[in-house]
């Protein structure tokens, strides 16, 4: 019984994640070379991406990840020409889903000055 009720207590205690840092606010700026997380990237407007869980992968209950190299427009920090550099569970079209989200969102252009991004997008429940 005691074992129970400490594994209850454990699973729905918050999970603290540290803070995200936006890559500007590294001390050595954005890299073009290094791949970053979609929340670290300077997006217009403060939001990034909104991305739409692909629906098999939901219906799965099936977490993924994906890493994309897109070219970055130097006039307005539009993103296209997305390639798919790793993308966790294949079949599940969580790349997809990752480019097509991307699309609709811009960096800001004042923060970001190299003609191409590397970053990964988390898909979780």
């Amino acid at each position: 019984m005691f074992a129970e009720l400490a594994f209850v207590v454990a699973v729905s205690a918050p999970i603290q994640e540290p803070p995200l840092r936006r890559c500007y606010e590294f001390p050595e700026g954005c890299r073009n070379s290094d791949t970053y997380l979609a929340g670290q990237l300077p997006w217009r407007g403060g939001v990034g991406p909104d991305v739409e869980y692909p629906e098999r992968a939901h219906q799965a209950q099936i977490p993924g990840a994906v890493v994309l190299d897109c070219a970055v427009s130097p006039e307005n920090g539009a993103l296209g020409g997305c390639r798919i550099i790793e993308e966790t569970a294949g079949n599940y079209g969580f790349g997809a889903a990752a480019v097509r989200a991307v699309s609709r969102r811009r960096l800001d252009p004042g923060l970001w000055t190299h003609e191409r991004v590397k970053f990964r997008i988390d898909f979780r429940f």
